[in-house]
């Protein structure tokens, strides 16, 4: 399953949100841009779970030394392996946790992730389509350019016929007034209500900074029980998400 939209849609609350209902066993792992690797948010999943009370029990067998080489902290490496056999290890890893229990593998922010992460996206497909595991991938779509890896992956997938898409689209004005109204604990004025969606374009993440940042400078008023933009004339509202935090943050 691919999960896409925009920075700040909601991508990763929904999922966690889903799967927190679920109950399966979740490994979550995440790309990171300033310490990319190769097969970073697989080997920072599988590392979180081996840490757990769970999974130090795992990663033994004939593969172990070869796992050792993303996950040193299982002993010595092989003084020599080749990308299938490193391959067969992270798959035989996954399929011992999977036996145990239901799984899901979130692996968040692949709009970040290296060519080599999707070669084994692409192998994991192949080798454990009987093993009981989801895998969940979350990505920017606004951040997926042509030539991409995460593109090829996709596109493998569909050919396979083994892939779910969903894309998370920003709020609409009335699901926008509702997040802003839970963010301040009142209804929104119609004024309010428009001026917030008109600025975040139903970004939940950007309606949420914007309510409060406005609520933080004072710049609401309340009355019957309804929130409503105060009277500040040459105070305009923050046009960004980063103008945004800024204006919570400039009282610290």
């Amino acid at each position: 399953l691919l999960v896409s939209g925009e920075s700040g849609v909601g991508k990763t609350t929904l999922v966690e949100r889903t799967l927190s209902e679920a109950g399966p066993l979740v490994m979550r792992g995440a790309s990171d841009r300033r310490a990319a690797g190769p097969y970073a948010p697989v080997v920072s999943a599988l590392r979180t779970y081996r840490r757990s009370a769970d999974g130090r029990s795992l990663g033994s067998g004939p593969l172990a030394r070869h796992l050792a080489l993303v996950l040193p902290e299982l002993g010595p490496a092989a003084p020599d392996t080749d990308q299938a056999t490193l391959f067969e290890a992270i798959c035989d890893f996954l399929e011992q946790i999977a036996r145990r229990q239901h799984a899901v593998i979130v692996l968040d922010d692949l709009q970040w992730a290296d060519e080599a992460t999707g070669e084994l996206l692409l192998h994991l497909d192949r080798t454990l389509v009987t093993v009981p595991l989801l895998v969940i991938g979350v990505y920017r779509s606004d951040e997926v350019p042509r030539g991409h890896p995460l593109r090829r992956v996709r596109a493998e997938l569909r050919r396979r016929r083994r892939l779910h898409e969903l894309t998370v689209e920003p709020l609409g004005p009335v699901e926008t007034a509702q997040l802003g109204a839970d963010v301040l604990g009142a209804d929104l004025g119609d004024s309010l209500a428009a001026a917030l969606y008109d600025r975040t374009q139903g970004v939940p993440f950007f309606v949420a900074e914007l309510a409060a940042a406005l609520a933080t400078t004072g710049r609401l008023q309340t009355a019957g029980g309804v929130v409503e933009l105060g009277s500040h004339d040459g105070l305009p509202l923050p046009d960004t998400v980063k103008d945004t935090v800024l204006l919570r943050t400039e009282g610290l």
